[in-house]
């Protein structure tokens, strides 16, 4: 997959979640979104409730619904558009499992993923902190 998130410090073990339907499939670093108490699914677009990374893969048709999604912890993560070192992130939708600025009255506090812990220009890998909500 393309823009896979990848861990490089691990805080605590993942969360467990719950997939929608046992026909989606995503892959491992996948960028999930919140649709309900524990209810994940991938990020489509621009500046989602986040839920986390996803930990391991999640085959199609497998007949399980269960998802292991990390919530916090470092992650090297793609930039899309220019990012500065603090500034707090969101998913960039499209391309997926990328991460652009959050921007003060377009999001809200619920889609920050994390924090930017560098600088990134447009399509570059930046390192993430976690801080889903932006806790």
């Amino acid at each position: 997959m393309a823009y896979e998130a990848v861990l490089r410090v691990e805080k605590h073990p993942p969360v467990p979640m719950v997939c929608a339907s046992a026909s989606q499939a995503f892959e491992k670093g996948a960028i999930m979104i919140l649709s309900d108490e524990n209810l994940a699914s991938g990020a489509s677009s621009l500046g989602q409730n986040v839920g986390g990374i996803l930990a391991y893969e999640k085959v199609a048709n497998a007949d399980a619904t269960a998802l292991a999604v990390y919530d916090s912890g470092t992650f090297d993560m793609y930039a899309s558009g220019a990012i500065n070192v603090g500034s707090p992130v969101v998913s960039a939708g499209v391309p997926a499992n990328q991460v652009r600025a959050w921007t003060s009255g377009t999001h809200s506090g619920a889609q920050i993923l994390g924090y930017a812990k560098g600088t990134a220009t447009d399509q570059e890998q930046i390192l993430v902190e976690l801080a889903i909500g932006g806790a």
